[in-house]
């Protein structure tokens, strides 16, 4: 049997993750790491992704719920 969509971050019928908290998808988006361009920046600011810095580490996050204002 498989972990439940809590357990396992990932909605089974979607590929999209899914907040623990509220249970949603799409509030959840990806947070982009890196020198940001303009195009990114206008992404950003529209909120379409998060902008997580220049500096990733291995247990940098991945994802970002806008209804939370929480990490995925």
């Amino acid at each position: 049997m498989s972990k439940s969509t809590k357990e396992s971050g990932v909605n089974e019928n979607q590929s999209k993750p899914v907040c623990s908290k509220c249970n949603s998808t799409e509030n959840v988006i990806s947070i982009v790491y890196g020198y940001p361009g303009d195009e990114l920046m206008k992404s950003a600011r529209e909120g379409h992704v998060k902008l997580g810095g220049c500096c990733v580490s291995p247990d940098s996050k991945r994802n970002w719920c806008k209804k939370c204002s929480d990490y995925v």
